[in-house]
């Protein structure tokens, strides 16, 4: 597992994360809830690994919900 996915697990666990105005809208659009997204980072399968982001540490999480598979970064 890389390390900035350990990090956002532990961060999302201690509910220390930002989420942007983007990303409300994406979870509106793809009808998806909040709680459903953030729970999924234990089990998310990375994909990309961009510990060097502009914006800080980030990583591309593979996610299954309802059979339909999400990206979260």
């Amino acid at each position: 597992m890389s390390e900035t996915l350990r990090l956002v697990q532990v961060l999302v666990t201690e509910d220390k994360v930002r989420i942007s105005d983007h990303a409300y809208e994406e979870l509106v659009i793809d009808h998806l809830l909040l709680d459903e997204v953030l729970r999924g980072v234990s089990s998310g399968i990375l994909v990309e690994d961009y510990p060097d982001a502009f914006k800080g540490p980030s990583v591309l999480v593979l996610q299954d919900h309802s059979n339909k598979p999400v990206h979260v970064v």
